[in-house]
């Protein structure tokens, strides 16, 4: 996730999801499609996710796809998801060249809140994302960053819409980012002369590369990619950048009709606060200066901060549902105070939904003693109707 540049840090308000064991048992369909193009005659398996966030057993399937990459079956009700969905084998039709290309014993994974979903090149991508993010963001909060975060790059999300060059824009989008990754390999002289990897698995360690939001030829933890099933290194083809991704994108659409009005915009994939801890618990902010627009000091870690307007700082935190306990010491020495502290209820695309007023000049929720406010036990709601929310505290301050 990108880090805020506003007087806060980032809090993710997630709603969990819940398996009811009394449910009923009678089965229930699900169904999906593996594509790289269409993925013909691949087993798909429904993994549940374990306390982790990490695979786990097998709950549903194998399933097999048919000519168009699709395929269905049924898993038991009372298995409510959240799903891995793992595709083994099978084949397609490289879009670059025409090659049948055999996965052979090659995987690719996703994710599925309910059991239906996409899996490709893509979505193994946010499998890898997600595994790297730091211990305290839940699997849910974690894989909600990392599809609005490709979603907003790629104009699709790739968990959910299915490739197609009839379909809706960002299913035609879809369809074009992977068509993209196969002109990329052919017209690369570094990643097409390559010998003794198959053109499956330097897919897979392409898209293993994108995720540092760079194709330098490594890992997230910065480690050498070595194609999958060799010992042939990855070469970086494009350090500090997607642009070449994006070029092969845009070509390749030019190059279909039904794909020729899209355009795609230079890449900003950017997981990096994944990797950081969501921060909780008891922390200390300090203002210096009456209204004044110097940047505020913060002692929670990895906190960007910046002050938008004279005399409004804002400040956010990465935070679950529950209790959350902030002292906040006005700094400003004489001549200025706090006016009011208030909290308000954000949407993922930062649209204000409600304000809280913790404390004004005429009094309010918190604590006042000198210039040093006391947020004690301030409950947070677990849901609030409106699926992922952001918790954002604003400080009012001035002469």
């Amino acid at each position: 996730m990108r880090l805020f540049a506003t007087l806060l840090l980032f809090l993710a308000l997630v709603a969990c999801g819940s398996d009811d064991p009394m449910g009923p048992s009678a089965p229930r369909t699900v169904s999906g499609t593996v594509t790289k193009g269409p993925v013909l005659a691949a087993s798909v398996s429904l993994l549940a996710v374990d306390a982790s966030g990490n695979p786990g057993s097998v709950v549903a399937g194998p399933f097999a796809t048919d000519a168009e990459g699709r395929w269905s079956g049924t898993v038991s009700a009372n298995q409510s998801g959240p799903f891995f969905l793992l595709a083994t084998g099978g084949s397609y039709e490289d879009e670059a060249t025409g090659a049948t290309v055999d996965i052979g014993s090659g995987t690719m994974m996703g994710y599925s809140t309910g059991g239906s979903g996409v899996v490709s090149p893509y979505t193994q991508l946010l499998v890898d994302v997600v595994d790297a993010a730091d211990a305290s963001w839940s699997s849910s909060a974690a894989w909600t960053e990392a599809i609005a975060n490709f979603e907003q790059n790629f104009g699709f999300d790739p968990t959910r819409d299915v490739p197609s060059s009839a379909g809706t824009e960002a299913e035609r989008r879809y369809l074009g980012a992977l068509g993209g990754l196969s002109l990329l390999i052919d017209d690369s002289a570094a990643l097409s002369g390559l010998s003794g990897v198959g053109l499956f698995e330097l897919v897979m360690a392409l898209v293993a590369d994108m995720a540092d939001g760079s194709l330098d030829g490594e890992r997230l933890d910065g480690s050498t990619i070595l194609i999958d099933g060799s010992i042939v290194v990855l070469p970086g083809i494009d350090v500090g950048s997607l642009g070449l991704l994006v070029d092969a994108m845009n070509d390749y659409a030019e190059s279909i009709a039904a794909l020729s009005d899209l355009f795609y915009d230079p890449l900003d994939l950017d997981f990096s606060e994944l990797y950081a801890p969501i921060v909780g618990g008891t922390g200390q902010l300090t203002l210096g200066g009456p209204g004044e627009s110097s940047l505020p000091e913060s002692s929670f870690d990895a906190a960007s901060v910046t002050s938008p307007t004279e005399d409004i700082h804002f400040w956010r935190m990465p935070i679950s549902s529950g209790v959350l306990s902030v002292n906040i010491v006005d700094a400003v020495g004489t001549g200025g105070f706090f006016r009011s502290v208030l909290f308000g209820y954000s949407d993922a695309s930062d649209n204000l939904v409600t304000w809280e007023a913790l404390y004004t000049s005429n009094g309010g929720a918190v604590t006042k003693v000198g210039n040093e406010f006391t947020l004690v036990d301030v409950t947070l709601g677990s849901n609030h109707g409106l699926g992922n929310l952001t918790l954002n505290g604003v400080l009012t301050f001035g002469d």
